[in-house]
């Protein structure tokens, strides 16, 4: 944006709604030449005015992003806040915030007259952000529970389910291809709710994550955590990557009459550790400003 002397100049960005009006005035040291700048709102634009006296002048703000609304790809539908694994099977691909989950995958298995799980009997909520972690991702509860009986001591039930999680931007589509966006997944986390009960029993979540990669493709592995009744909270910390990939094996088994396993909750989320969209645009137009300023009065 370029103004001559006296002139006064707009510029219209996409700010958050309910920004409150600002005003900002710098004097030179001779007190001969004045920069104001008026932020003012008007529906949800931000009208940013800038003016000069007695000086043409240019003014560039390189903002990266100004909108607090995340840029989706268009196939890319939010997840809903609840829901079953077969809303997700169904939705192919779906996004929480800036992030994208994507390739669903559900392979059930079941031994001993224990019957054989479904995508659409294990349930979800959303994890928007909702603990002092920052998650984002998925709350199952993969509703299994098995008893041994005298006939049928011996059984199990198993979940394997995989998914992607990728950053998104404007160029990533909903197979997290593309252009990805920055690298601020920094942790994976996995949560067990479930009961045993009798030698035998058991209530597993065994979880393989691949960074950097989707679908487990060209990476064995970059970490193993496992769950169980004992220690049912395990994390993994890792410098940030947009992509990932992991894979959980849900498992309970009973081996006694009597023997019970259940497991009713897993959690499967990633950490968000990035400032807020605006806050970050607010941060780099002050610095530009602040170097204009400096630049002129060197």
């Amino acid at each position: 944006m370029v103004s001559k002397p006296g002139q006064v100049s707009s510029l219209f960005i996409r700010l958050p709604q309910g920004t409150q009006q600002h005003r900002r005035r710098k004097h030179d040291n001779d007190n001969r030449e004045t920069l104001s700048f008026e932020f003012s709102e008007e529906g949800n634009m931000t009208m940013i005015t800038a003016k000069r006296l007695g000086l043409s002048f240019v003014v560039c703000l390189l903002l990266g992003s100004v909108s607090a609304a995340p840029i989706f790809a268009a196939t890319v539908s939010a997840c809903p806040l609840t829901g079953s694994y077969q809303t997700l099977l169904t939705m192919g691909s779906c996004s929480i915030l800036d992030k994208i989950f994507t390739n669903f995958q559900f392979t059930p298995n079941s031994g001993g007259t224990a019957p054989l799980p479904t995508a659409s009997g294990i349930t979800y909520s959303l994890d928007v952000n909702a603990t002092s972690e920052q998650l984002i991702g998925f709350e199952f509860n993969p509703g299994l529970s098995i008893v041994g009986d005298s006939i049928n001591p011996s059984k199990f039930e198993d979940i394997l389910i995989q998914m992607d999680v990728c950053v998104n931007s404007s160029g990533t589509t909903a197979l997290c291809g593309g252009t990805l966006g920055p690298p601020e997944i920094t942790s994976v986390h996995l949560l067990e709710t479930g009961a045993i009960l009798g030698s035998g029993s058991a209530a597993t979540v065994t979880e393989n994550y691949c960074l950097g990669h989707t679908g487990l493709v060209s990476c064995t592995t970059s970490g193993v955590l496992n769950a169980t009744i004992g220690a049912p909270h395990q994390d993994a910390l890792f410098g940030g990557v947009s992509v990932l990939s992991w894979r959980k094996d849900i498992n309970v088994t009973v081996s006694l009459n009597g023997g019970i396993a259940t497991i009713s909750g897993v959690r499967d989320a990633v950490d968000e550790s990035v400032p807020d969209p605006a806050t970050l645009s607010f941060v780099g137009g002050g610095m530009v400003l602040l170097g204009m300023l400096r630049r002129r009065r060197a």
